[in-house]
């Protein structure tokens, strides 16, 4: 009786044992779940973030800028919730919403595939271009100067630097009548590379005088790619003969410059005399918060009637200047008439040498160095995206996951420039002796050499970590040269035959169908086989040539899924026919008419599917 009863209250212990077990596993999954989930949806919030920080910058620095900006798109992703929308940069993940909107109106489009990317971003007139701008227009705006009853031309030039044939329609937002406005051509078909000039005409009347201001829309229509609109602006001053203080006159009446501390801006105006006498003695003065940056103005001894002269200024914006926005005035007089330019500088922080920097993984590839012990990493891209500004790399660090083998490296060429090391391993930071990128320098001679231990036979994935003269930090994305997946594989039954006296098959082909994507293999596994066998066989060998070796070794049964012990890594175009090729059993497979099907699951958790081979 007490052992039975003893028995019981085990078996009642066993049982709460069981159900505690159970609902610590089921919380720690979940909130595992919970977690994972999160940290998705921060990795989207930092992308459209740095997206809405790149919008406002460029719009700030006024028409023309651009930037380019890394973002990455996380799994879980819904393409067709995400994109621009209403002035939004939008990443719908795991059916939330992530959305960052900058300080202005957005046109262009947004890469939503999962993974990193690169996007443009440059400033128009009225709102910032996130993609590629394939038409390009000559000038930022177009200004002419009349008189009244007077006809005055500016002509702009449109270029096509896209890889599609472009529709082009123009048209103007003009709403004056004592100016009126006319173009040479409003709709033409402009190919790749090709450019066409625009005769824009103002047309003042015998009332008119003062400022006109308007805009020019151009928009372009491609075959396959997104729409394209560019505005600009339109602006006619009507100069009157004689009449008191319009005798003088200073064209353009406002300039607005996006700068950073430190920096020079060399720039002019129009000192014009649009009255019936000659003026003399013209002395130019500033005044406001910016007056200190401007730099002495040169005055005119005498201006003729109808004449206007060039005057050329200097502002440097101090060091140090707090990021924010500065007004001031530039005063024109004779002691009789004056006329004024009025700056606005919006002083934002000045960009680091980081973020000029970008980084391409794409075009690199594995090489084998010519012999056995030695594997590096060629031909990545590095580029300085400054117009004007060279940029220093002074410390390199290279990072690599997936590697048992203890792999370390000991050479780094950037740009030409080579530094050798001993036995660095990975995550160590190391002196490269300062390498510098000119303004818009872009090199892909550069390769990363490791020694003693292969580096791709792994799936190894790799960042490099680059701090720059200034300090400022870049990582690049996790990856190194780009593994494809299912969509690039192809598996051959046309040619197996049986070998180790029927316990073995083998001969089996694949290919690599991309010329520039390497493929892993993580896991597989064979079936179908069990179906008609009579013996019981197990599979117990995966072998591959190139290297020639077993990735795996064990016991699997019919359609068991197996983690390779050694990943196969397929080069680009790869393909590979041979009898090395084999799956090896304990027993014979070739007695019973057994079928064989094979399925592949890559590095990107792809899988492929074969079809079934008839035994």
């Amino acid at each position: 009786m007490r052992k039975g009863q003893a028995a019981v209250e085990l078996m009642v212990v066993l049982a709460i044992s069981v159900t505690v077990l159970i609902a610590i596993y089921s919380y720690s999954a979940t909130s595992m779940g919970e977690m994972n989930k999160q940290k998705i949806v921060d990795e989207a919030q930092t992308s459209v973030n740095s997206l809405e920080q790149a919008a406002n910058d460029v719009y700030k620095q006024g028409v023309g800028a651009t930037k380019k900006v890394f973002y990455k798109v996380p799994s879980g992703i819904d393409q067709t919730k995400s994109g621009i929308e209403s002035d939004t940069f939008v990443l719908n993940v795991l059916s939330t919403d992530v959305y960052a909107k900058p300080d202005v109106c957005l046109q262009g489009s947004l890469e939503t595939e999962q993974g990193g990317h690169w996007a443009w971003v440059t400033a128009q007139e009225e709102c910032v271009f996130v993609g590629t701008q394939s038409i390009a227009v000559d000038k930022t705006s177009s200004y002419v100067t009349l008189s009244q009853s007077d006809s005055q031309d500016d002509i702009i030039t449109v270029t096509n630097n896209g890889s599609e044939t472009a529709a082009m329609f123009l048209a103007e937002s003009w709403a004056h009548t004592d100016v009126t406005f006319g173009m040479s051509t409003s709709e033409f078909s402009l190919g790749t590379g090709a450019s066409q000039p625009v005769t824009l005409t103002y047309t003042s009347n015998a009332s008119a005088t003062g400022n006109y201001a308007g805009s020019l829309g151009i928009g372009a229509s491609f075959p396959s790619s997104a729409d394209q609109n560019i505005s600009l602006p339109l602006n006619a001053e009507v100069q009157v003969a004689g009449g008191g203080g319009g005798s003088l006159a200073v064209f353009p009446s406002t300039h607005v410059k996006g700068m950073v501390s430190n920096e020079v801006d060399n720039n002019s105006f129009q000192a014009c005399n649009s009255g019936d006498t000659i003026l003399t003695s013209i002395s130019f003065s500033d005044s406001e918060t910016i007056a200190a940056w401007i730099g002495a103005i040169s005055g005119i001894a005498s201006l003729a009637v109808g004449e206007c002269q060039t005057v050329n200024y200097t502002l440097t914006v101090p060091p140090g200047t707090t990021p924010n926005t500065y007004n001031g005035t530039i005063t024109a007089t004779n002691g009789t008439y004056s006329d004024t330019l009025d700056i606005t500088v919006y002083v934002t922080a000045a960009a680091t040498q980081a973020a000029l920097f970008s980084f391409d993984w794409t075009t690199s590839a594995f090489d084998d160095c010519g012999d056995d012990d030695c594997e590096r990493i060629d031909d990545f891209t590095i580029q300085n995206t400054s117009a004007s500004d060279p940029i220093t790399i002074d410390k390199v660090t290279l990072s690599w996951t997936g590697d048992t083998e203890g792999a370390e490296f000991d050479r780094i060429r950037l740009d030409g420039t080579e530094e050798n090391f001993s036995d660095i391993a990975s995550g160590v930071e190391v002196d490269i002796g300062n390498v510098t990128l000119s303004a818009l320098a872009s090199s892909t001679n550069n390769r990363f050499d490791f020694d003693d231990q292969l580096i791709k036979n792994e799936c190894e994935t790799f960042s490099v970590t680059f701090e720059f003269s200034d300090a400022s930090t870049y990582t690049t994305a996790t990856t190194g040269p780009v593994y494809g997946g299912a969509a690039d594989f192809t598996w051959d039954w046309s040619n197996p035959s049986y070998g180790g006296r029927g316990s073995e098959l083998r001969g089996m082909a694949f290919t690599n169908n991309s010329a520039t994507k390497y493929l892993c293999i993580e896991r597989m596994r064979v079936r179908e086989w069990s179906t008609n066998d009579q013996d019981g066989a197990m599979l117990d060998t995966i072998r591959f040539r190139n290297p020639n070796q077993d990735h795996w070794n064990g016991t699997a049964d019919d359609g068991d899924w197996i983690t390779l012990d050694t990943k196969k890594v397929i080069d680009p175009s790869e393909s590979q026919n041979s009898n090395d090729n084999r799956f090896e059993f304990d027993d014979d497979i070739d007695d019973d008419g057994e079928d064989f099907g094979v399925d592949f699951e890559f590095s990107d958790s792809s899988v492929y599917n074969s079809s079934t081979y008839d035994g």
